[in-house]
C-alpha cells in the first residue's frame, strides 16, 4: 500500500512520467487488479487453500517489491508492478474472504467496515510516509520498508499460529466456524 500510494509522486519525480504516461501506467495496474479479482482468484480457490493462496500472494508482494525498488525505467515498472497488483489484490480477496468465514455472519458488517475503516487509514498515512521516504532516502526506500513490512506478515503466516484461523467447518446448521 505504501508503494501504490505513491506511485504518481513516484512516476513524476524519479521517471519523469507526464499526465498521459502516468495514466497509462494507472489505467494498467488496475486493468490487472480487475483481472485478477473477477478471474483469478475463482480459478486459484478451487485449486488452493485460503492460507496457500495468502502466502504465496503475499510472496509474490515481496519479491516485486525488491525487483521494484531496483526499477530505473519505466518497462522496468510495468513488468514488477504487475506481480506485485496480483499478489497485492489477491491477498485483498483473501483476506476478506478470511475475515466473513471466521465470525459470526450478525458481525459480518462489523467486521468489514473495520476492514475497509483500516485500508483507508493506511492509504491516509502512506502518502505521508512515502513522500518523506522518497524525498530523504529516494525511490528504492519505498520499495525495500514495503518488502520489509511483507516479510514480516510472511513470517507471521508461516511460523505463526495462523494456520488455525484459515481452518473453517461447518457445523450441521451450516455455519461455518473456526
Amino acid at each position: 500500500m505504501l508503494l501504490q500510494t505513491t506511485f504518481p509522486i513516484i512516476m513524476a519525480s524519479t521517471f519523469d512520467m507526464g499526465p498521459q504516461d502516468s495514466g497509462v501506467f494507472m489505467a494498467y495496474i488496475g486493468l490487472v487488479s480487475m483481472l485478477t479479482m473477477g478471474v483469478g482468484v475463482g480459478v486459484i480457490t478451487k485449486r488452493f487453500s485460503d492460507l496457500t493462496i495468502l502466502r504465496c500472494s503475499t510472496m509474490s508482494f515481496i519479491v516485486s517489491n525488491v525487483f521494484m525498488a531496483g526499477a530505473t525505467k519505466i518497462w522496468h515498472l510495468y513488468i514488477t508492478v504487475t506481480p506485485a497488483d496480483v499478489g497485492g489484490a489477491t491477498m485483498g480477496v483473501i483476506m476478506n474472504s478470511a475475515l466473513t468465514k471466521v465470525v459470526p455472519p450478525e458481525d459480518t458488517g462489523a467486521v468489514m467496515g473495520l476492514s475497509g475503516a483500516m485500508q483507508h487509514l493506511v492509504q491516509t498515512v502512506a502518502p505521508s510516509i512515502g513522500g518523506w521516504l522518497l524525498e530523504n532516502y529516494g525511490f528504492p526506500s519505498i520499495g525495500i520498508l514495503a518488502a520489509a513490512l511483507n516479510t514480516a506478515l510472511v513470517m507471521y503466516l508461516f511460523l505463526g499460529n495462523i494456520s488455525k484461523s484459515f481452518t473453517y467447518q461447518k457445523d450441521s446448521s451450516g455455519t461455518t466456524t473456526v
